[in-house]
């Protein structure tokens, strides 16, 4: 059901990729969640949900989805960089849900949280630095719409330092 899911996604077919990874989940609940492979399975769905939700402007279910995400997610070793970046992800994707519903608080929160896993990883990996940049970019944003602007200012410095670190 995730690859019909994601076939529908790819067709734009928003109400059918739904239909489909809800159905992947429905299954992967009923599995041992002390695996550590079937909670990422788990995890990667509901993160995948989220999206189809925000693909149809369906926010609160965005966050909900997205939400049992992360909460799946932070049960796994965030030391191993696969499961820190798909929970890093998780939080950016969250934070921007937060901003579409004008949760300027919890925007900033999730924002901050994807900040501080992706600064644990390669430093090296032009991905990793340029979805560290896109995370600072939306911190400084969610930070100006609460007036924060000295930290929204720092926010903003260090997409900018590490941008051009990609240029060069």
């Amino acid at each position: 059901y995730d690859r019909l899911g994601c076939y529908h996604s790819k067709l734009g077919r928003w109400h059918g990729a739904l239909k489909d990874i809800q159905a992947a989940i429905d299954i992967k609940e009923k599995l041992d969640k002390d695996d550590p492979a079937v909670v990422t399975g788990l995890a990667n769905s509901y993160h995948r949900l989220g999206s189809y939700h925000s693909r149809l402007a369906n926010w609160n279910e965005a966050v909900k989805a997205t939400q049992a995400s992360v909460r799946l997610r932070e049960k796994l070793d965030k030391d191993d960089p696969t499961i820190a970046s798909g929970l890093a992800n998780s939080y950016h994707n969250l934070g921007s849900y937060h901003s579409k519903l004008a949760n300027w608080d919890e925007a900033t929160k999730a924002a901050q949280a994807a900040v501080g896993l992706r600064e644990r990883l390669d430093k090296d990996d032009p991905v990793a630095v340029s979805s560290l940049a896109s995370s600072y970019d939306r911190l400084g944003s969610y930070r100006s719409k609460l007036a924060n602007w000295e930290d929204a200012s720092k926010a903003f410095q260090a997409s900018a330092r590490l941008r051009e670190k990609l240029d060069k």
